[in-house]
């Protein structure tokens, strides 16, 4: 089986999981196509660039076309958008198109979510797979997009195996809070207005207000990443207040922080349940319920043996199941149609 991870860019730099993976011992003959446009990563491609940046893309294409098996792209960038666009109008279905880590925002009811939902649908009909990173997520997209069950799978995400903590320790005296989309940190905030430990919180500008007497909630912005795994690595715990969506979002910090020994408090919600373990491995709490928040933070603060043994766990599970060759080894499953 001859695969290809399609990425927009002009850097030869590998991504960050590609020397993990090889762990996968049964990995298949893999590579990484580049569109190079204009040097260009996604992110920086602008809505001028589109029309050019399509062209590029179905050049691309009809090049990889009987090369591969598979193709992979990941989430719901252009490279995504354009191959199964361009695979949809001329019925290609070779190479087989897989979407890894996919991820939309909710349907809403206005007439520009709609427009999209039904572009996305036409243009994803091509698509032989899409891989989500929770359950729920998996189910949402079935029902909006009225997708079969063939064609959408879940397989859990993952973290870097150098977060994984050597031995498990206490921190200082603060709690760290993380994140940039869809986070609750005002119901965080409410919940530290009684609590006697420093609140730090990497944000981004403007995502929280804390009021002027609130003097244990400190906000960072735009930090250095050494200076983020820093500060999980010395804290506490970490607690990371999400809004309840469909789709999965969270992950990322909550799985870095579970490699790294620290228990997590977090909301219960489509891309925590398949993670967290309430009580074992990570404390889950409702959305939006400051309270019950308060109480679990005091809970965790006050007793050093439940932070050490659910933190254990956390980085035990790490270990077992959400490293890079976890996830390239239950996507082959998937594609193999082999059960999880």
């Amino acid at each position: 089986m001859k695969s290809a991870i399609v990425r927009i860019g002009g850097s030869e730099d590998l991504p960050w999981w590609w020397d993990e993976v090889q762990l996968d011992s049964e990995l298949c003959n893999i590579n990484i196509e580049r569109v190079n446009f204009r040097n260009k990563k996604s992110k920086q491609i602008s809505t001028l660039d589109l029309p050019f940046l399509s062209i590029k893309i179905l050049l691309t294409l009809l090049r990889l076309r009987k090369k591969y098996d598979y193709i992979f792209t990941f989430e719901c960038d252009h490279a995504t958008f354009f191959l199964s666009f361009w695979q949809t109008i001329l019925f290609f279905r070779r190479p087989k198109h897989v979407v890894l880590q996919f991820i939309m925002r909710e349907k809403v009811n206005t007439l520009s979510s709609k427009i999209k939902y039904a572009v996305m649908r036409f243009c994803f009909h091509s698509l032989y797979k899409i891989i989500c990173s929770s359950t729920q997520e998996a189910e949402y997209y079935k029902k909006v997009f009225k997708w079969n069950e063939q064609k959408v799978a879940f397989v859990p995400f993952h973290t870097s195996r150098k977060f994984v903590a050597d031995e498990i320790k206490d921190g200082e005296d603060y709690v760290l809070s993380a994140g940039r989309v869809f986070r609750d940190f005002n119901t965080l905030v409410i919940a530290a207005k009684d609590i006697s430990q420093k609140v730090c919180i990497v944000a981004s500008p403007n995502a929280v207000k804390v009021p002027e007497d609130l003097k244990n909630v400190k906000i960072l912005f735009d930090i250095p990443f050494d200076e983020f795994e820093r500060l999980i690595k010395n804290c506490q715990f970490v607690v990371i207040p999400l809004e309840d969506r469909q789709i999965s979002v969270g992950q990322l910090v909550i799985l870095h922080a579970m490699a790294l020994g620290k228990l997590v408090i977090t909301t219960r919600t489509a891309g925590t349940v398949d993670y967290i373990v309430n009580g074992e491995n990570g404390i889950l709490v409702e959305p939006g319920n400051p309270d019950e928040l308060r109480e679990r933070m005091k809970e965790v603060a006050s007793d050093l043996e439940l932070r050490l043994r659910l933190g254990k766990n956390a980085r035990n599970a790490v270990l077992e199941k959400y490293l890079p060759h976890h996830y390239t080894s239950k996507v082959r499953e998937v594609l193999m149609e082999k059960k999880i």
